[in-house]
């Protein structure tokens, strides 16, 4: 079935002089192991023999001696232990087999390495005891096992962690079951070389093979960011989010929450029953009018900090355009121009710069950034800032150097780094970012104006958002 993983050998990674007994990628010209079998007891040379011992198990040794570097220690009575075959399915898995009854009794499946293949699973089940995780190598020449752990932790509601020395690195999210929970995946294309693995970096990697280049690309890696580490953001924050997975129990402090605009969960506390009766009665008649009172106060004085902090200076944008030089114009149209520019930290930036026939006045502008800021989402482009000192009215964005989608599909040459599977990984950015925009979104006053950009160096969609009327 996966003709690309179907090697079985007895081979050296990399640079190294140990050899070990692995399963590895096949149609790959980068020597990649999906499955090691003695990661801790390398052979110093490739004298290694494989063989079933007369207790029936699978056994690895030196060829001058017979005692074992590595063995599958599954126990058998003397009746079956005559009556067992080892064998690599197509689905790289390596079995130990009844003969008789052709009963699995031993699989690699169940003691993975570092790498998430098709059909192998990571979890647990509580009713066999049985647990399943990937483990990294130490480093890219030893597949000896590593500092990072990925696994479904089994304390409470089952939670997909990335452990740094039994320490949380990054957590995946929960599942509702709580007595048999596994990960795995079955790729849509049996063609696509997909490796998915943990890294001695600290990583959670998926890689493509590009058969062009020879090379593994990556599609996928967590953690990206430092919010994406346990524990950066502390105790006692709220998560904001839209949809999910269920409910979610914590006992004591809240750990790891962030708010998000275009994913995640809803959050609700639960209180105890007689306080919040008791904060009820309190809240009732004069003291519950000025509760609501003092939440639009809160409100509004809330919106004119965000407008505050979304604030930059005329001098600050002018030097970053160098005067909005000519030469730094990225484009113009009805609304004014667009200029290219560079903060004093070196965050390049993108400037809306309004014309004065616009029709626009300052109050309408300021409403307009208060509705953008609120616009926030990974496919919309993000708003950085704005000014509206003396006459102008200008909105920082951030900077997209890929220019537009038509750069791309309108270009003979350029067209051509447009897969099919890229092409509709785009349209569905745009959907969803078209959807937070208009279906999502709580304003009526919007006008269509779709301009698709590229993110750098991913193809991660970018629609403008849209501006009140």
């Amino acid at each position: 079935m996966f003709n690309h993983i179907k090697k079985r050998q007895l081979s050296c990674p990399g640079k190294s002089k140990s050899c070990y007994l692995g399963i590895w990628f096949n149609n790959v010209q980068e020597q990649t192991a999906v499955w090691v079998a003695n990661r801790n007891t390398p052979i110093n040379d490739t004298s290694g023999v494989l063989s079933i011992n007369p207790d029936g198990n699978l056994v690895l040794h030196h060829n001058y001696s017979t005692s074992p570097i590595w063995s599958t220690s599954f126990p058998l009575t003397r009746s079956n232990s005559t009556n067992v075959i080892a064998q690599l399915s197509n689905l790289a898995n390596l079995v130990l087999i009844l003969n008789s009854t052709k009963t699995v009794i031993w699989q690699s499946f169940d003691h993975a390495t570092n790498t998430l293949i098709p059909y192998l699973r990571i979890g647990f089940d509580r009713r066999d005891n049985q647990s399943w995780i990937l483990q990294s190598w130490k480093i890219d020449d030893d597949p000896g096992t590593g500092s990072y752990t990925l696994e479904l932790s089994s304390s409470g509601k089952p939670q997909l962690f990335l452990y740094h020395q039994n320490l949380p690195l990054w957590r995946g999210g929960s599942w509702n079951d709580v007595n048999h929970v596994a990960l795995s995946f079955n790729p849509l294309h049996k063609s696509l070389i997909t490796w998915v693995v943990i890294q001695q970096s600290g990583f959670f990697n998926v890689f493509t093979w590009n058969n062009q280049k020879n090379q593994w690309n990556r599609y996928w890696s967590v953690p990206i960011n430092q919010c994406d580490n346990y524990g950066t953001c502390g105790s006692n924050v709220l998560d904001v989010r839209n949809g999910g997975s269920g409910c979610l129990a914590w006992h004591g402090n809240l750990i790891d929450i962030q708010k998000l605009s275009d994913q995640g969960q809803d959050l609700f506390v639960r209180v105890d029953a007689v306080e919040l009766a008791n904060y009820n009665k309190k809240t009732k008649g004069l003291r519950g009018k000025k509760r609501i009172a003092t939440i639009l106060i809160a409100s509004a004085v809330a919106s004119i900090i965000t407008l505050e902090e979304k604030k930059q200076s005329l001098k600050v944008i002018t030097e970053a355009t160098r005067n909005f030089g000519d030469e730094n114009m990225l484009g113009q149209g009805g609304f004014g121009s667009v200029y290219k520019g560079c903060l004093a930290n070196g965050q390049e930036i993108a400037v809306k710069r309004l014309s004065e026939h616009s029709g626009q006045g300052t109050e309408e502008f300021k409403t307009e950034v208060r509705l953008l800021v609120k616009l926030q989402h990974r496919n919309l482009v993000r708003l950085l800032g704005c000014c509206f000192e003396k006459e102008e009215r200008m909105l920082v964005y951030e900077y997209l150097p890929n220019k537009s989608l038509d750069f791309f599909i309108f270009d003979e040459k350029r067209r051509s780094s447009l897969t099919w599977d890229k092409r509709f990984e785009i349209i569905l950015g745009i959907a969803r970012g078209r959807s937070t925009a208009f279906v999502g979104c709580a304003f009526s006053s919007l006008h269509d104006d779709p301009k698709t950009s590229f993110t750098k160096g991913m193809t991660v969609p970018k629609y403008t958002s849209p501006q009140s009327k």
